[in-house]
């Protein structure tokens, strides 16, 4: 029997702080900061 009622793992989301634009997916967001001039930081949000 399992005693774990909270949710299996922890969702990580992702900022991006140009825009505010929120990803569940850090790929997607990588794909959304990706500029000419390189890639804008994401920041972790819970």
């Amino acid at each position: 029997m399992q005693g774990n009622d909270g949710p299996s793992e922890r969702v990580v989301r992702y900022q991006c702080p140009a825009c505010g634009a929120r990803f569940d997916d850090i790929f997607a967001g990588l794909e959304h900061t990706e500029t000419t001039e390189g890639n804008v930081p994401l920041r972790r949000v819970a």
